[in-house]
């Protein structure tokens, strides 16, 4: 039901678009539907996509190719693959990943659950903003820690955000995503025996922090 709630949303934005682009239209209005077609048509990709990898992850009990992953250098790998959005926000990034942080995991979903994480901390990021990555070792378990200095979370969002489908509404847009990227992160964290927090900054107003505890053995 959440689903199709989702799905109608674009799919009758890109019907009324193309309903009004069989008029004669001036130039400048036509630009726009065909713009707002494929804005709506990149949503509804996004959903099955994200679907697709998160009906694929909730089918797989265990881990399969597991491996030595270096936390640090993955990190590494995919902030320099995310510069460019970076660069355009003038994000100031402040890193302390060190280096020789491994574990035993599955390299593609935990590159897909910090990635998400990270866009998450951008997009709700204001222009000139900040955010800060870290990761510790306490405990025999490596604790990836990622600070936005956003607007935080509302009171009302807190015990919602990993749930299927919901989202809040990016600053820079008002639109909101999918709703399932954290969903997939919860889903990761799980397969590695591992958890994914989210919460908000003290004080209040001043961003919100996740932390993805993983296990080393």
């Amino acid at each position: 039901q959440t689903l199709t709630h989702q799905l109608k949303g674009p799919l009758s934005a890109i019907r009324g678009a193309a309903e009004l682009l069989r008029e004669d239209l001036p130039d400048m209005d036509r630009k726009r539907f065909i713009s707002n077609i494929d804005t709506e048509s990149d949503r509804l990709l996004r959903i099955v996509e994200r679907m697709l990898e998160l009906s694929a992850i909730e089918q797989q009990k265990e881990l399969r190719n597991v491996e030595t992953i270096d936390l640090s250098q993955l990190v590494k790998d995919i902030i320099d693959e995310m510069a460019v959005p970076l660069k355009r926000k003038e994000i100031i990034l402040l890193l302390q990943v060190g280096k020789g942080f491994c574990f035993k995991g599955e390299r593609f979903l935990i590159q897909q659950a910090v990635i998400n994480l990270l866009n998450n901390a951008v997009e709700f990021t204001p222009q000139g903003g900040t955010i800060s990555v870290e990761i510790n070792e306490h405990w025999n378990r490596l604790f990836l820690i990622i600070r936005d200095s956003g607007p935080g979370i509302p009171d009302y969002a807190l015990d919602k955000v990993f749930d299927k489908f919901y989202s809040l509404q990016r600053p820079d847009t008002g639109k909101k995503s999918s709703g399932l990227g954290l969903s997939l992160v919860k889903e990761v964290a799980n397969l590695h025996r591992g958890t994914i927090t989210l919460k908000n900054s003290n004080p209040p107003g001043t961003g919100a922090v996740a932390v993805l505890k993983l296990p080393i053995g």
